[in-house]
């Protein structure tokens, strides 16, 4: 049954990981993972049980989650924070118990998400899925941190570069155009978009420009030039075509 958890207890809204332990697991899990006592490997993989802040809240609440012919059904909880992570233990502690009962009203009620939509509900043989929520929430904040940072000084750089290139292209633009725009030239081109294919042009160059290659750190020259097409159909006039220049031979009118 839905309830409204802040009437129950404020804390309810803010857990982040649901972990069903005894008392005694519970100490189990807070010695090993707060100390670091026990050696070996942990259930997360790690060559030692990793050191987490714990945080315990000493307050704990015993919650009705429901009645079992006539009996109510209680659970007691307790809240910690592990390495950032807001986690509420729970364990069965009324005379008549309805594991089903239970778990519904935390479906319902305390039913927090991470690894990308999984439900965050454990228990203690499982807890290394807090510990890897815990790192997920660590990662995310680091990430929210210096990633903004990154991607600023990244797209600075991005846009002196493209600026830097720009100048390039358009400088060398101008130099072409006071020399080969409107005249007559006999060139080399080819064509990039129908396999290279080379043309021989003796023709009025209607404009030329440079590009930054983009695999390369090197530029190309494209000319504007009327053409008509192979594909054109019988009768059609010329029309303007840009070229990728391979070589300009000679200007008309040049000595």
């Amino acid at each position: 049954m839905k309830q409204d958890i802040n009437k129950i207890d404020s804390r309810l809204s803010d857990v982040e990981f649901v972990c069903e332990a005894t008392s005694c697991e519970r100490q189990n899990l807070w010695e090993k993972f707060h100390y670091g006592l026990g050696g070996g490997k942990c259930t997360c993989g790690a060559d030692k049980y990793p050191h987490l802040p714990w945080e315990q809240d000493s307050m704990g609440r015993l919650i009705q989650v429901g009645t079992c012919f006539g009996h109510p059904v209680v659970i007691s909880v307790v809240f910690a924070k592990i390495n950032g992570l807001n986690v509420m233990f729970w364990e069965n502690t009324s005379r008549v118990v309805d594991r089903e009962m239970i778990q519904k009203w935390l479906d319902d009620n305390v039913s927090p998400s991470w690894d990308g939509g999984r439900i965050a509900h454990t228990n203690a043989m499982n807890f290394h899925h807090v510990i890897d929520a815990s790192k997920e929430k660590e990662r995310k904040c680091i990430t929210n941190e210096h990633h903004k940072v990154v991607e600023g000084i990244l797209t600075d750089a991005r846009h002196c570069l493209c600026a830097e290139v720009g100048e390039i292209e358009r400088v060398a633009t101008e130099h072409l155009r006071k020399l080969y725009k409107g005249k007559r030239v006999k060139c080399e081109c080819y064509d990039a978009f129908i396999g290279g294919e080379e043309y021989y042009f003796d023709t009025e160059i209607l404009d030329i420009w440079v590009g930054k290659k983009y695999t390369e750190d090197d530029f190309y020259v494209l000319v504007k030039a009327m053409h008509k097409s192979i594909f054109a159909k019988q009768g059609d006039a010329p029309k303007p075509q840009t070229f990728y220049l391979r070589r300009i031979e000679s200007v008309e009118g040049e000595s």
